[in-house]
């Protein structure tokens, strides 16, 4: 299945946890929307208007039923909410899965990128290698517990080559682009 530009962009900290116990992201979304600098407001901006549509897991749009940015919102489920979303972004309930999720908001993008949200999404994603780049911004910080991202992928490495760095006093910004072997 040919996709366009799959983009895993999370906030993590430093001992790799993207929530805490109880699906806390404040702190770690602090250089976004609270104190971030000209640097981060820049990589935030730019990361948005890349973006053409998002694929996310049911969590994560219970704890964010507008969706994000105004952006069509494609939500991975098996439970389709009776509840209306809230907000501007158009939502879509998939059922069928993850690719099927990824396909439509390709195609609802149109040129622009496909941002992935959530932790379990991500690992979904990560495991069937269909995502293209990863997008963390390590914040320091440890939470000690709370959700993973980078649990249960598999036994097999997944190559990254990082394409950039750029450091701020709230979160150090990484982008990785993923390698795919030659079979694929």
């Amino acid at each position: 299945m040919t996709m366009g530009h799959i983009v895993l962009d999370v906030s993590m900290s430093l001992d790799g946890f993207v929530a805490g116990p109880h699906d806390e992201v404040d702190r770690l979304h602090h250089w976004a929307f609270g104190g971030k600098t000209d640097t981060d407001a820049k990589i935030l901006d730019t990361g948005v208007k890349a973006a053409g549509a998002i694929v996310m897991g049911r969590r994560t749009f219970d704890l964010h039923p507008s969706g994000p940015y105004g952006l069509p919102a494609f939500v991975v489920t098996h439970d389709v909410p009776k509840r209306p979303a809230t907000g501007d972004s158009p939502i879509t309930y998939v059922t069928d899965g993850v690719e099927s999720a990824l396909a439509q908001a390709t195609a609802a993008a149109g040129d622009k990128s496909v941002v992935v949200m959530g932790a379990d999404i991500a690992r979904q994603c990560m495991r069937k290698m269909l995502l293209d780049e990863l997008h963390i911004h390590l914040v320091p910080v440890l939470l000690v517990q709370g959700i993973r991202l980078f649990e249960h992928l598999g036994h097999d490495p997944i190559e990254l080559e990082r394409t950039s760095v750029i450091p701020t006093p709230a979160a150090t910004h990484f982008a990785f682009r993923v390698i795919r072997g030659q079979g694929e």
